[in-house]
């Protein structure tokens, strides 16, 4: 990973703690970073004092990083002090990879007693084996990256990972039972008890027996209905002929006068 991500974090931020919690974040969080001594020197002049210097020194150190002579000489060139540089340098010391080059590292200090200090340094510091890595480059541990693709475009060196089918996967129908079946299964029917048949045969002729009785007296009721309406009108018919049963006799003009000698 590139260091322009961290210098651009650099410069965003306004204070000097702010800008070593941004070195510390990506120097932590990326154990494959790669830089190159340029951008390793921009890390270290974006910071004010070289206190902060030394101390962001000490935070990159604490990674184990893999560096070249090329890279500590580039972080002491943006220091004022041989005393921070001596510090920073006896940090990076564990982590250089070409100690042959350690002429490049002394050439920035300006008194013997600071370089031999860092000379001995150097010395006193296990050789480190220089990990896979271009020419120039810095990187954060001894591990090799992943291997990159030689082949073509999609190629992993992992192998090809499952084909996945574009199609969505089939859901199967919930199953139903035939038509001609219900979901319950079928009633079975009771086998008839005679007993029971006869009773309900007796009760069909008694509630018949009770309707017949109902409509006879049904027609009782009208049959005396009608004998009261006849007499009725027998009555009226009696009084309308006189108290005796008779019409009455003609009266004293009822009857046509005799006639005379003279005629009419």
């Amino acid at each position: 990973m590139s260091g322009t991500g961290l210098i651009a974090a650099i410069n965003a931020a306004t204070f000097e703690s702010e800008k070593e919690a941004a070195i510390e974040s990506y120097f932590r969080n990326n154990p494959h970073w790669i830089m190159t001594p340029q951008e390793f020197q921009l890390v270290f002049s974006q910071l004010s004092f070289d206190s902060t210097k030394q101390q962001a020194a000490g935070v990159i150190a604490r990674t184990h990083p893999k560096l070249t002579c090329a890279h500590v000489a580039a972080a002491l060139g943006a220091c004022s002090h041989d005393s921070t540089k001596v510090a920073i340098a006896k940090l990076f010391a564990p982590g250089v990879i070409d100690k042959h080059n350690r002429a490049t590292i002394l050439s920035n200090f300006s008194f013997s007693s600071s370089k031999s200090e860092v000379n001995a340094a150097l010395d006193a510091a296990p050789a480190t084996a220089p990990p896979s890595m271009g020419k120039g480059m810095g990187m954060g541990t001894g591990m090799a990256p992943p291997p990159a693709s030689t082949g073509p475009p999609g190629f992993s060196p992992f192998g090809q990972p499952p084909q996945r089918s574009p199609y969505p996967p089939q859901q199967h129908a919930p199953s139903y039972p035939p038509t001609s079946q219900g979901p319950y299964p079928p009633q079975q029917q009771q086998p008839g008890n005679p007993a029971d048949m006869q009773q309900a045969m007796q009760g069909m002729g008694q509630a018949m027996g009770q309707a017949m009785g109902m409509m006879q007296g049904m027609m009782q009721g009208m049959g005396q209905m009608m004998q009261g309406m006849n007499q009725g009108m027998g009555q009226g018919h009696q009084a309308s002929s006189g108290p005796y049963g008779q019409a009455p006799p003609p009266g004293p003009y009822g009857q046509a006068p005799p006639r005379g000698p003279y005629g009419p």
